[in-house]
């Protein structure tokens, strides 16, 4: 009787077991997917906020042009 009850229990267990692992996998699946997606979000990010873009954006969006060197004033603070 304890042997069947053992056995009862040790499959039980196994099951679980395999369960867990099932999940483990998925979940490793999903993190390699969303990694995967965030190297993608982060490189566009990047390219969006690249300075030939921001200019872009300025003189197409916002309508901003480069100051002429007649317009520069050198206030003597040095950046």
């Amino acid at each position: 009787m304890f042997s069947a009850l053992l056995l009862v229990f040790s499959l039980f267990n196994s099951i679980a077991l395999a369960a867990a692992g099932d999940t483990l996998a998925g979940q490793e699946k999903e993190l390699k997917e969303l990694e995967l997606e965030n190297k993608c979000l982060t490189a566009e990010c990047e390219s969006r906020l690249s300075l030939e873009n921001i200019e872009t954006y300025a003189e197409e969006v916002l309508g901003m042009r480069r100051c002429s060197p007649e317009q520069i004033i050198d206030n003597g603070i040095s950046g």
